[in-house]
């Protein structure tokens, strides 16, 4: 993040990224799209003295591990479709691409 929207977001105003914009989630070494979500820093309810950064209204790590739930349940679903249409799916970690084999 730039200087200039850190400062933006320091005074404690709901911001909306742009569509595209994406924030770096180390547990799974990726860039997430964040684009078109609320972005705020807020102050901590059990310490004056922390503030957090949440994201659609919920802390970071909320909204990234929701993210990260969702996108397990795509991958299920998927595969689960693959049964039905009797086709193998093939998972590409590194890009969490998706290629049907049938």
């Amino acid at each position: 993040m730039s200087d200039n929207l850190i400062s933006m977001l320091l005074d404690g105003k709901p911001r909306s990224f742009k569509s595209g914009a994406t924030l770096y989630d180390p547990d799974v070494d990726k860039d997430v799209d964040v684009g078109n979500v609320e972005v705020q820093i807020k102050r901590d309810l059990t310490d004056d003295n922390n503030y957090r950064l949440h994201l659609g209204g919920k802390r970071v790590f909320q909204w990234f591990k929701e993210k990260w739930q969702s996108f397990k349940q795509t991958i299920k679903m998927i595969r689960r479709g693959c049964v039905v249409m009797n086709c193998t799916p093939k998972v590409e970690h590194k890009t969490f691409g998706v290629q049907f084999i049938f």
